[in-house]
């Protein structure tokens, strides 16, 4: 996960919560089974849409980016 911070990767919102955190996953993440992308935005983001993410840092498991 390292490697990737500064890399955009395309990904797929799932869902958005409350406080505007989204939850989205990468084209090689399986739902259920591999990490997330938590992303930071202002933008109104739509569940099932995929953007462009900046992975900005990384947990053992999951990445967090920004659009």
């Amino acid at each position: 996960n390292e490697k990737m911070i500064g890399k955009k990767i395309p990904s797929i919102i799932e869902t958005i919560q409350s406080d505007g955190l989204a939850i989205a996953r990468t084209y090689k993440d399986a739902p259920d089974v591999d990490g997330l992308i938590f992303i930071n935005t202002d933008k109104v983001l739509i569940p099932g849409d995929i953007y462009d993410v900046e992975v900005t840092s990384y947990s053992d498991y999951d990445l967090y980016g920004k659009i």
